[in-house]
């Protein structure tokens, strides 16, 4: 879990409450460096009460504005949210 970047969420202003609640779960999974070392869509949906596809489309939103990225470098499956 990184506190820092659950800090960064919290503090952070996005278009709804659903984006900050989905980056408080990715937050949670995170390390100190903001490294996932894999992203499950179903248990996003799950942990957040959303619709899987709602769930889906935010990680696609926040993928496509790069505040997650694709890490493979660092883990295969692997992602890193950037802050």
């Amino acid at each position: 879990m990184s506190s820092n970047l659950m800090a960064a969420v919290l503090d952070g202003d996005w278009p709804s409450s659903a984006y900050k609640f989905v980056l408080l779960i990715l937050a949670g999974w995170a390390n100190e460096d903001g490294f996932i070392l894999s992203l499950d869509i179903e248990r996003v949906a799950q942990r957040t009460g959303l619709p899987q596809d709602e769930a889906q489309d935010i990680i696609n939103d926040l993928t496509n504005s790069g505040i997650l990225t694709a890490s493979p470098d660092q883990l295969p499956d692997g992602f890193r949210i950037v802050l």
